[in-house]
């Protein structure tokens, strides 16, 4: 009897130490008398062994109240993951506004901080110390340039361009001359930012370092970079070559606004630490607040200025656009004020929580630039496929229906592939990663399983389409090969007879099961991942399966007999 009692307390101590996290630390219970002792530490690993040999050297008063500890550490769990959810509702609504209200608040005295900070610095350096940072920072933007001149005539002759550009180019010869000046470019902006960089580190006097290191790679090198990008999709002087769907005045209104851009970010990343080092701390002034504001509040105005414009580069250049996509270039101009107010109201619930470090990696500029071209990804995506998706096999309506289809799922295809990576992108911007995300109040487990879901269903959408794309295309195969015509009045008959085709009959179920298959699967692999119980549904679907086995095992023999029959010729 008592080994028996042993192995049932084991079990319970088992299975509730299997809702919480096992403890290694000793801790102190209170005794009957009032008086505490130590109860040894939980073994790890927890084996039936171990736990049936800790309990026999305890007590049945010790036992009761390891487990009523351990009951009231998951209750406390519970709260704390209710509190945390609560807490990120008030900053997502009252904090974020509390945080604008209180940068209002502070408007009057941003001028005299501003001003607080530069004469602070005066005060440290002096006036021959101010004139010796200008002449440093002169001295190492010169050589700087200097150095990358040098090396673009070295290596000059491997990054040559065409002189004379073929009015009429093919999609290779465009991207060829577009990713060759591109790298010519962004190689030349790397040499200028890391000769500044190394003479920034052999010629400024150490103190003067972190101000002057900041200012080549932010405020020249950035907004040349954007530039660089910039003319790499728009192609501003080269309309034939352009990959994006846009007038001149358009193309080249946005290379301009992208290096306003990042002139006005690089000025924020340099004067904010400039401030911090010279008296004035991140949150007293709330200078880059204002700076957030004027980048988002730019990225708004610009929409809504080239509303039209933004319509027509999301409709792309090919005139045959469907449906859904006419609605998509629509609602792009919507979409784009949406993330720019998006992300600036984020910005502000990171800021309630006064998480500063959080931001500075400006991972909020870099989500609302890529979401604001993720749309214009789906042109690339379409222009893409048109010009490298194989030709279409065969002649007829079945080939050209089947040729249809396929640029249909290389273009889901290219999508889902597009928004894994814009998924995954933005997660390393704000350091997430599948299992963990750095927390700013917003919930560690539910981020991390909102990505895991989001990427489980992209995955089995993926592998939806791409097994539709290869059925589909051996059904076209299979339909041109036997002479199937969809316009003829036989084509709805019974089909076979001699020349048929058997797989153009196994095909289509192949199809439907597979694709009822995938789908299935991928959902409760997803659902299971956001906490979702999925076993109630496999056992409901189970027990409905097995009713349907029974009750219609003619109708399954005689589907699977057909199917054989038709794959060894039988008849």
């Amino acid at each position: 009897m008592r080994n028996l009692k042993a192995c049932a307390l084991a079990a319970m101590l088992l299975f509730l130490m299997s809702l919480v996290a096992p403890v290694s630390a000793q801790t102190l219970f209170a005794t009957d008398s009032g008086t505490s002792e130590a109860v040894p530490s939980l073994p790890d690993p927890l084996t039936p062994e171990a736990a049936t040999a800790l309990i026999s050297r305890l007590s049945d008063t010790d036992v009761r109240a390891l487990l009523l500890d351990q009951l009231n550490t998951q209750a406390t769990a519970l709260e704390t993951d209710d509190g945390d959810v609560s807490d990120f509702l008030h900053h997502a609504t009252a904090g974020a506004f509390g945080s604008i209200t209180t940068a209002i608040e502070r408007l009057p005295i941003l001028y005299s901080t501003q001003i607080s900070a530069f004469s602070n610095f005066g005060n440290v350096v002096g006036a021959n110390g101010l004139l010796s940072t200008a002449g440093y920072l002169l001295l190492v933007i010169v050589g700087a340039f200097a150095i990358e001149m040098i090396f673009r005539t070295a290596v000059g002759r491997w990054f040559a361009l065409p002189s004379n550009l073929d009015p009429d180019p093919t999609f290779r010869q465009s991207m060829h001359f577009l990713t060759a000046r591109l790298a010519s470019q962004i190689l030349g902006v790397v040499v200028f930012m890391l000769a500044a960089m190394l003479l920034t580190r052999t010629l400024v006097p150490e103190y003067f370092r972190p101000y002057l290191g900041l200012i080549g790679p932010w405020l020249i090198g950035m907004p040349r970079m954007a530039v660089a990008v910039g003319r790499f999709l728009m192609a501003p002087d080269n309309p034939a070559y352009r990959m994006v769907h846009a007038t001149d005045e358009t193309a080249k209104a946005i290379v301009k606004h992208n290096f306003w851009f990042a002139l006005i970010i690089g000025v924020g990343v340099v004067l904010i630490p400039f401030n911090q080092s010279n008296g004035v701390p991140v949150g007293e002034s709330r200078i880059g607040f204002w700076i957030n504001l004027s980048v988002h509040l730019y990225a708004a105005i610009l929409v809504w200025r080239y509303w039209d414009a933004m319509v027509m580069m999301m409709r792309g250049a090919n005139p045959q656009v469907s449906p859904w996509e006419e609605r998509m270039a629509q609602a792009y101009p919507y979409f784009a004020i949406a993330t720019a107010f998006g992300t600036w109201w984020v910005v502000n619930i990171v800021v309630s929580y006064e998480n500063f470090p959080m931001l500075r990696t400006s991972p909020h500029y870099k989500t609302m630039f890529l979401l604001f071209f993720a749309p214009a990804m789906d042109t690339a995506i379409r222009g893409l496929v048109r010009q490298l998706a194989p030709p279409m096999t065969g002649e007829g309506l079945v080939a050209e229906r089947a040729h249809s289809a396929s640029i249909r799922s290389y273009i889901r295809i290219g999508r889902v592939i597009v928004f894994g990576l814009v998924l995954l992108s933005i997660a390393g911007f704000w350091g997430m990663t599948p299992a963990s995300i750095a927390t700013a109040g917003v919930g560690e487990r539910f981020a991390a399983n909102l990505i895991e879901f989001l990427m489980i269903l992209s995955l089995g959408y993926l592998v939806y389409e791409i097994v539709s794309l290869i059925i589909n295309r051996k059904l076209a195969a299979e339909m041109t090969a036997a002479g199937v015509d969809l316009d003829s009045e036989d084509a709805g008959g019974e089909g076979g007879g001699a020349g048929g085709s058997r797989l153009s009959t196994v095909l289509p179920l192949i199809l439907g099961t597979s694709r009822v298959t995938i789908a299935v699967v991928f959902l409760l692999l997803a659902l299971g991942n956001i906490g979702v119980d999925t076993t109630p549904l496999l056992a409901g679907a189970g027990i409905v399966g097995l009713a349907i086995g029974f009750g219609a095992q003619k109708l399954v023999t005689d589907v699977v007999s057909g199917i054989f029959f038709l794959i060894d010729d039988a008849f």
